[in-house]
């Protein structure tokens, strides 16, 4: 081998060496790419075909007896349950499915927290938000709230929904958003 072969090969080597570590490392606020773009896990499985339906059967343990979901053609659920603790089981476990990012990234802004996952752009606004004190607000929301077995009760029962579709997410699955921030629900 010639000596002018020997240094492509190891530029080359270098080459991907760099471009494989690169892009499995977070830069600043941008997330790994090499992720990112896989086409097992990144971006690509967020794609939604024409034929894309809403979710058919749902798993949630602690429902206590069958419930249906009826989409209509603007994929609206209504949902029929025999007891109201399923029906909010059902309606939490919908809202992960359809607007889980929301619901994280609000939770995020009122807690004056999204410096966490956003990076220290955001600091400022983390503090302001803690200087009006909403998150104290609502936690004494949240106690008045236990206080009332009614309304203590739907929370739970929404909560459990929320994370029975959680806790059924795998990383491919993940919406869009955690991917491009390399973050997990």
């Amino acid at each position: 081998m010639r000596v002018e072969n020997i240094i492509r090969l190891l530029g080359l080597g270098a080459a991907i060496l760099t471009v494989e570590v690169g892009l499995g490392r977070r830069w600043g606020n941008i997330p790994p790419l090499g992720r990112f773009f896989s086409p097992y896990e990144g971006f690509w499985r967020n794609a939604e075909s024409p034929s894309h339906t809403p979710p058919k059967y749902i798993h949630i343990s602690s429902l206590q007896d069958s419930v249906i979901v009826i989409w209509d053609k603007r994929w609206v659920p209504h949902i029929y349950a025999r007891t109201e603790a399923d029906l909010y089981r059902v309606q939490g476990y919908l809202q992960g499915y359809l607007r889980l990012w929301q619901m994280e990234i609000q939770s995020y802004f009122i807690a004056g927290q999204l410096s966490r996952i956003l990076g220290k752009d955001f600091i400022e606004h983390d503090r302001a938000m803690r200087r009006l004190g909403v998150l104290h607000a609502t936690e004494k929301a949240s106690a008045i709230a236990q206080n009332d077995s009614l309304i203590w009760s739907i929370l739970n029962a929404f909560s459990e929904g929320v994370n029975a579709y959680i806790d059924q997410l795998k990383p491919p699955d993940y919406p869009l958003e955690y991917k491009l921030l390399n973050f997990s629900p």
